[in-house]
């Protein structure tokens, strides 16, 4: 073999030896990514369980409110049938504070809807994502 062929083995040689280096290391900062996200996935559990209790409160919260409003609307109708109607003027003075409550809910109600909603998009993604052959 020619010293010219024998210095273009070694230089390819060398080239492959610091690709592989370089591919190595890349997989090692790919792998204690991978592990980090692994480790965090216990966190993001607690968090989406956290977000599940959150929409229970919150269903809870409208289901109470319903009641009140359903309580005062029987009330009402009542009355107006010739009842009694002697828990209206309470619930007409706490009418007010009803409909506060009632915007408090459709506040809470979008702003848990956009975070809803984005989580979900962002977790597809994240599924497509993890599926999609490497």
């Amino acid at each position: 073999m020619s010293t010219d062929l024998h210095t273009n083995l070694h230089q390819c040689h060398r080239e492959t030896m610091t690709q592989d280096a370089f591919w190595r290391d890349q997989i090692a900062e790919w792998q204690a990514e991978l592990k980090q996200m692994i480790d965090e996935l216990p966190e993001i559990e607690k968090t989406l369980r956290q977000h599940a209790q959150a929409l229970e409160d919150h269903a809870a919260s409208i289901g109470a409110d319903d009641t009140a409003v359903s309580r005062h609307e029987a009330a009402l109708a009542e009355y107006e049938r010739g009842g009694q109607g002697e828990d209206l003027i309470s619930m007409a003075r706490s009418h007010g504070t009803e409909i506060g409550r009632h915007q408090q809910h459709e506040d809470a109600h979008e702003r848990i809807r956009r975070h809803h909603y984005g989580l979900c998009a962002k977790w597809k993604l994240l599924r497509k994502a993890i599926g999609e052959a490497m």
